[in-house]
């Protein structure tokens, strides 16, 4: 009991030594530091604002931060100092893109909305409302996030700005093509005339036959997807299962740090594969 507990005295007070030589590196180099902490905050600025996330990006980096220390801690604390500057690594990126993925799936939200949401203003057209009270319809009637999104844009065209750049603001806020086409065919018929209803529905039915090719590109993929987990899944399952019959012969792979920067080599060489399984089987409709 006392040996276990002076080991872990020992890796507290290489965590606190560590946590001090990182200080003085920061402060050491406080511009590089304070340049990569703005465009940090910076990212996360945009997609907080954008996913209405009631966080400060400050607060969100700083986040991250203690993520990444409570990983390095444990990592020293359970394992040794290497694995922990991954676990680290990891706990600081991680955030990022689960805030990256859920703005994705915002995304897809409100572009699958935007069918129902221009078939209503559509109807609005044709019964004598105007376009601002379409709008406004459609904010009171549809839940978030599409009306966040055109809430925004009702508020943008009330202080002057053109409904079409409206829209064309949100689409770069999106980074949506179906929201371009939108905003595109409404600037035109602002500028050529035509019937404003007609592309409302022209635009929904293109928005559906673009889902529809997405679903049957999306299920033709599906085994090339599920392979590609498989595999990257395999090595860990099989160090898991070696663990359990003999957890000695997996504990010397941890004990020398060639067989942790051999791990940590092939953790990083799975996932390279899988982002690049994801970018082959990502077709482009």
């Amino acid at each position: 009991m006392s040996i276990s507990l002076l080991e872990l005295l020992l890796q507290a007070a290489v965590f606190a030594v560590v946590s001090f030589l990182a200080y003085v590196v920061f402060s050491e180099y406080a511009d590089k530091t304070s340049e990569l902490k703005q465009q940090s905050v910076r990212s996360g600025d945009s997609m907080l604002a954008e996913l209405y996330i009631g966080m400060s990006p400050e607060a969100f980096f700083f986040l991250r931060l203690v993520a990444a220390l409570v990983c390095l801690a444990l990592g020293i604390l359970l394992l040794n100092f290497t694995i922990g500057l991954f676990l680290a690594a990891g706990g600081f990126v991680v955030p990022y893109f689960i805030l990256k993925s859920q703005k994705e799936k915002r995304v897809r939200r409100v572009e699958a909305q935007l069918v129902d949401g221009l078939e209503l203003l559509g109807n609005s057209l044709r019964s004598g409302l105007t376009l601002q009270q379409a709008v406004e319809l459609l904010v009171r009637e549809f839940p978030p996030p599409l009306s966040q999104e055109f809430s925004l844009v009702l508020a943008e065209t009330r202080v002057g700005v053109e409904f079409a750049e409206a829209l064309e603001r949100m689409a770069r806020r999106l980074d949506s093509n179906v929201v371009f086409i939108l905003s595109t065919g409404i600037a035109i018929v602002k500028q050529c005339g035509g019937d404003m209803t007609q592309i409302f529905a022209n635009i929904a039915n293109t928005i559906r036959e673009q889902a529809t090719i997405e679903g049957k590109m999306h299920a033709v993929t599906a085994q090339g997807r599920f392979q590609g987990l498989i595999l990257g899944l395999m090595p860990f399952a099989l160090m898991f299962v070696l663990y359990l019959i003999d957890p000695t012969h997996i504990e010397t792979l941890f004990r020398y740090q060639i067989g942790i920067w051999a791990f940590g080599a092939m953790v990083v060489m799975i996932i390279l594969a899988q982002v690049w399984i994801r970018k082959l089987l990502e077709l482009d409709v």
